[in-house]
């Protein structure tokens, strides 16, 4: 059996650069092959994780189905609790000749560490329009950062690409929702969710008067 009939697997929750998004890892992964060439009853495949083969050899059903069509495998949640970069692969034996190929890995990524760290930075407010959040641990493009003014939702910003050369975010609020959560005084804070789905704590507060 050639290595080069296999194709790597297709893992349907992926990202395009292989995240996982947490709530995904709540539950057995779908792990995507297709029947490979020359492939013949009872031919088997397993997973592997990292170059280790993992779980139990799943055989092709009855009868053979054509070359090209899609099977399933499931890819247990608990062979991922580990926060990290894993390559996917799988592999094929012929049953009849005994021989064994791997295919092609593909690559995920398992991340369940909340931005931030510890503790997010106040924001920075020189004027009540115009704020600043500053850069934060574990910062990614696509992170979103949710503002919040008296705990009610005010605005909602996405990190860019453009902002991982940059200390400072910037954002703005309309005097009109300040004034809404606060006469007097409202209190700002923000959280962030990552791609992957965890979120933050919420930053230390910033005070923030919008009658001036």
């Amino acid at each position: 059996m050639e290595t080069k009939a296999l194709k790597a697997p297709f893992i349907p929750v992926a990202e395009h650069d292989g995240l996982i998004k947490v709530s995904d890892l709540e539950n057995d992964l779908v792990v995507i092959f297709e029947v490979w060439f020359y492939a013949t009853e009872h031919d088997t495949c397993q997973l592997m994780i990292n170059g280790t083969l993992v779980g139990e050899a799943q055989a092709f059903p009855e009868p053979l189905p054509e070359m090209g069509t899609e099977i399933t495998i499931m890819l247990k949640k608990s062979e991922l609790e580990a926060d990290g970069v894993y390559q996917i692969a799988y592999r094929a034996r012929n049953v009849i000749g005994g021989q064994n190929a791997d295919s092609p890995p593909v690559t995920i990524r398992v991340d369940r560490t909340a931005p931030g760290a510890a503790l997010l930075a106040p924001a920075v407010i020189p004027d009540v329009i115009s704020g600043l959040i500053p850069g934060y641990a574990g910062m990614e493009p696509g992170d979103v950062i949710e503002i919040t003014c008296n705990d009610i939702a005010c605005q909602s910003l996405t990190v860019m690409p453009e902002h991982m050369s940059d200390t400072l975010i910037s954002f703005t609020l309309a005097r009109d929702i300040l004034g809404e959560v606060g006469a007097q005084a409202t209190i700002l804070q923000y959280s962030v969710t990552d791609r992957a789905g965890n979120t933050s704590r919420k930053s230390l507060a910033t005070l923030v008067d919008p009658t001036h």
